[in-house]
């Protein structure tokens, strides 16, 4: 149902916008006052038609149709620089000559639902069954024969399969009935698996086995070449040891000789005389004894002069004490003492 309706730049109209009646609204004027461009302006937005420019007032304006109903508003839009459809705010472009799906669904409108002045009274100049196919496309009666026609295309195909399928069903069951030893072979194969398996585990454990007795065998040479190289290492560690006997023997006798022959050269020189070593020796015992009682002597003092700072500060501290008890009178004569002491 159309509420509103604006136009611009379309033909007799430079602008133009009415409310419309929910049940009839009539255009009254003169002749070329623009009452078929509104019809026209209204088909353009439903049907695009028509094409090219021929209908701008202004070539450079915009010309512009839009409705609102109650399911929103929809517009069309054309000029120099734009070209599209607009629903709900939604703009669509690149749509060509055709009308978008989405306004075709929202309009719900065709060339049959337009009648314009000079056209013959509608219904009444066509056969009834134009009639009666111009009805089915108003009200979609046209859906129930499609549907038909489909279930009738669908029922066809599904008794078509289902004479194919039972076709191939016997087929199946006469191929199982020929295909019955197949289950025992399948038995007596299984077997043969197991068999299979059973020979391939011996076989690999049997390739195991040689493995081991392989490495026995090269464990055996090599325990005999060990026990060779065992004895011959024996031999040699023995020798070996004599030798590092004599070796420590020779070294010994050789540090021997050379002692002797250090000796041999101390015994051979002159000795010196040690008169003075002895003169100095005795000299350096003096002046240690006399250190050891300087030492001793300024350990006494220190001890001393720690003992009179004690006795110092023992002295102050009865001052004091005196002080407070005689306070400012003589206890002789009992005159008030003039001085601090």
């Amino acid at each position: 149902m159309i509420e509103e309706l604006l136009i611009k730049n379309f033909q007799a109209h430079e602008k133009f916008s009415a409310k419309l009646d929910p049940h009839i609204t009539s255009f009254t004027g003169a002749t070329d006052s623009g009452k078929s461009s509104i019809i026209r302006a209204i088909k353009w937005l439903v049907l695009n038609r028509p094409r090219g420019d021929s209908f701008f007032r202004d070539e450079d304006e915009d010309a512009f149709v839009g409705i609102k109903t109650d399911k929103g508003k929809v517009s069309r839009k054309r000029g120099k620089n734009v070209n599209n459809y607009t629903i709900n705010g939604q703009v669509l472009e690149a749509f060509g000559t055709d009308v978008p799906e989405e306004v075709q669904q929202f309009l719900n409108m065709a060339e049959l639902n337009f009648q314009f002045q000079f056209d013959a009274p509608y219904w009444f100049w066509i056969s009834p069954g134009e009639v009666s196919k111009q009805l089915n496309e108003i009200v979609d009666l046209n859906i129930i024969d499609t549907t038909l026609g489909k279930l009738s295309n669908q029922v066809r195909l599904g008794k078509t399969t289902l004479m194919l399928t039972k076709e191939n069903l016997d087929e199946i069951e006469l191929k199982l009935y020929q295909l019955e030893f197949v289950e025992p072979m399948t038995k007596q194969y299984d077997k043969l698996e197991q068999m299979k398996i059973k020979i391939d585990d011996g076989h690999n454990s049997f390739v195991s086995l040689d493995k081991e007795i392989t490495n026995v065998r090269k464990y055996i040479l090599q325990t005999n070449h060990l026990s060779s190289a065992h004895s011959a290492g024996q031999k040699v560690l023995k020798i070996g040891n004599k030798y590092k006997k004599e070796v420590q023997l020779v070294e010994t006798l050789t540090d021997i000789i050379q002692d002797l022959k250090e000796t041999s050269t101390l015994s051979e020189m002159e000795i010196p005389n040690i008169d003075k070593l002895i003169s100095i020796t005795d000299e350096w015992k003096e002046k240690k004894d006399f250190h050891k009682k300087l030492y001793r002597c300024i350990t006494e003092a220190k001890t001393e002069r720690q003992i009179a700072c004690l006795r110092k500060k023992e002295l102050s501290f009865s001052e004091k004490e005196l002080k407070k008890m005689i306070g400012q009178t003589c206890p002789l004569c009992g005159n008030r003492m003039k001085t601090k002491s």
